[in-house]
């Protein structure tokens, strides 16, 4: 449905999450009244709850979620609701950043240990080649191991992307904004990784 697709698309670009980078041209082609955000929730770990007016005079409420736990998948599902109703699934699939190999590699020739963070399932975390992965992180985890790695003597630096970041950034004692991060993220951070 065009209206669906294109309401998609408004709500992941103003969530400014780096997964609306996915959904860039979700919408092309498509006609119809012209939409507008009014409001949005992010929900950190989950996705964001949207109120989005639509040209023709009605408001529609949009929330689009992880569809359920994900440990074995290397797609993320997405569940998108329309006023409280179920109105598709989205699969993503994510990719590396093809300078991400060669990083890690120049981390571990100096001697640093890695360790992915992710709130992904470990089938995603497993395709960066860190020394260490741990999967299905929330928010809070992430900032429990940063913590837990300071308690052990060690200086952290954490690299993020979202929303789903920002508490472990802060806590670390040095932290980069991955590209395409949201503006808190990057806020957060001392500098950009290229």
């Amino acid at each position: 449905e065009p209206l669906l697709r294109r309401m998609i698309a408004e709500g992941e670009h103003a969530s400014g999450h780096p997964i609306a980078q996915a959904f860039q041209g979700f919408d092309a082609g498509l006609d119809g009244p012209p939409l507008r955000v009014d409001s949005l929730r992010i929900l950190p770990g989950a996705g964001f709850e949207a109120k989005i007016a639509v040209g023709d005079g009605s408001a529609r409420s949009m929330s689009i979620v992880l569809a359920e736990d994900q440990p074995n998948r290397a797609a993320r599902r997405l569940e998108v609701q329309v006023d409280g109703e179920p109105a598709a699934f989205v699969d993503l699939e994510e990719s590396i950043l093809p300078s991400a190999h060669a990083a890690i590699e120049d981390l571990h020739a100096a001697g640093l240990d890695t360790i992915v963070a992710t709130g992904d399932a470990a089938v995603r975390a497993l395709t960066i080649p860190a020394g260490r992965h741990c999967a299905l992180l929330k928010p809070a985890d992430k900032t429990a191991l940063v913590n837990q790695l300071q308690s052990e003597g060690r200086r952290v630096l954490f690299i993020g992307d979202g929303l789903n970041d920002s508490a472990a950034m802060a806590a670390a004692h040095a932290s980069l904004a991955a590209p395409g991060s949201i503006d808190l993220t990057a806020s957060l951070a001392g500098g950009e990784v290229d």
